[in-house]
C-alpha cells in the first residue's frame, strides 16, 4: 500500500494539477531556450586527428576554426570525431585546407572555415614524399575531310603533384591520362578526362585534369619563293631552277595572314656538288602552317668560269 507521502507526489503532478503544467511549461522553455541557443552563430575549433601511415610517429593533427549554426557545428563534431585516413583522402599536396573541406562535405556551404594550423601536413609528418611531373594524353583522335589540329591537345593543368615513398616515386617520369578515342571530328572538343595512377602505391594530387582539343577546318596554299645558296663559296654559281613552288596547309582563319616573305627555302652546296642535284631544305615557316612541301625537291648547283 502506498505511503501518504508517494500519493502527495502524484497529487501533484496528476493532470490538471499545478505540478504538471509547471512541468510542461519548464520542458516547453528548456525546448525553445535549446533551438533559440543552437541557432545562433558560433566560433569553434575543432582538433582533427589523422593516422599517420608509418609507425612509430605522431599522428598529424590540422587545428580547425569554424564559424556556424550551434547545430552545425554539433554535426560537424561527430564528422570530425575518431582518426582519419591520410591515403583515402588521396590529397598528394596534402594542404590542411583541401583536407578539412573534403571532411566536411555538404555541411561546407553552411559552415564558413576560417583557418587551419598548420597551412601543410609536410612530407616529414605524413611519411610521403612529394614532385611535380608533367602529364600526357592517351588520345587517339581522327578528323573529318579537311579538318586537323589547329595547335597541340591542352592539358589544364598540364603537371601534377604526386607522393609516395622515396622509392616508390623516383621512377616517375610523368602521369598519363585515361584512354580515349576521338574519331572522326570536325570541331573543337572540351572535356574533363580522368587520370590513371602507375601504382596503388602513389597517389595522386587530383583525379582528372580538364582536355581541349583544338580542331580547325584547313585549306590548301601555294605560292613561290626564291631559293638560297648557303655556305656560299663561290662568285660564278646558279642553280636551276633558282625558285620553288610552296604547297602547305593552314588553317582557313589564318589563310590571309600567310605571305611569301615567311617562307625561306635553299640548298647547302661546295664545289664538288657542281652539276649534281642537291636536295632542297625547309629554313623556315610560320608556326600555324603545316604539311609544307617543296616543288621540285632537288635542284641542280653550277658553277661557272
Amino acid at each position: 500500500m502506498a505511503n501518504s507521502n508517494t500519493k502527495g507526489f502524484f497529487k501533484i503532478f496528476k493532470p490538471g494539477s499545478k505540478g504538471t503544467t509547471f512541468g510542461l511549461c519548464f520542458i516547453i522553455a528548456a525546448v525553445i531556450w535549446f533551438l533559440n541557443t543552437m541557432s545562433k552563430n558560433y566560433t569553434s575549433v575543432f582538433n582533427i586527428v589523422f593516422e599517420n601511415p608509418l609507425k612509430g610517429e605522431d599522428d598529424p593533427v590540422i587545428h580547425a576554426t569554424m564559424t556556424g549554426r550551434g547545430f552545425d557545428l554539433m554535426k560537424l563534431h561527430y564528422r570530425f570525431s575518431g582518426v582519419h585516413n591520410l591515403i583515402e583522402l588521396k590529397y598528394g599536396r596534402l594542404s590542411s585546407r583541401e583536407m578539412v573541406t573534403s571532411l566536411m562535405g555538404n555541411l561546407k556551404s553552411s559552415i564558413q572555415l576560417v583557418s587551419v594550423d598548420p597551412v601543410f601536413i609536410t612530407s616529414d609528418q605524413t611519411g610521403l614524399f612529394h614532385k611535380r611531373v608533367p602529364v600526357k594524353s592517351r588520345i587517339e583522335i581522327t578528323f573529318k575531310k579537311q579538318t586537323a589540329l589547329a595547335s597541340p591537345v591542352l592539358l589544364q593543368p598540364d603537371s601534377i603533384d604526386i607522393s609516395g615513398t622515396t622509392s616508390d616515386i623516383a621512377s616517375i617520369k610523368f602521369i598519363e591520362t585515361a584512354s580515349m578515342k576521338l574519331l572522326n571530328i570536325d570541331k573543337p572538343v572540351f572535356s574533363s578526362i580522368m587520370l590513371e595512377s602507375p601504382d596503388k602505391k602513389i597517389f595522386l594530387s587530383q583525379k582528372k585534369v580538364w582536355m581541349y582539343v583544338p580542331v580547325e577546318k584547313y585549306t590548301e596554299g601555294l605560292l613561290e619563293i626564291p631559293l638560297r645558296i648557303l655556305n656560299k663559296g663561290q662568285i660564278n654559281e646558279r642553280l636551276l631552277p633558282e625558285k620553288v613552288k610552296v604547297t602547305y596547309r593552314v588553317p582557313v582563319s589564318k589563310y590571309n595572314l600567310v605571305n611569301s616573305n615567311q617562307f625561306q627555302a635553299g640548298v647547302f652546296v661546295n664545289s664538288a656538288n657542281s652539276g649534281k642535284k642537291i636536295s632542297v631544305k625547309l629554313l623556315e615557316k610560320p608556326s600555324f602552317v603545316n604539311q609544307v612541301t617543296l616543288t621540285p625537291s632537288e635542284v641542280t648547283y653550277l658553277i661557272f668560269d
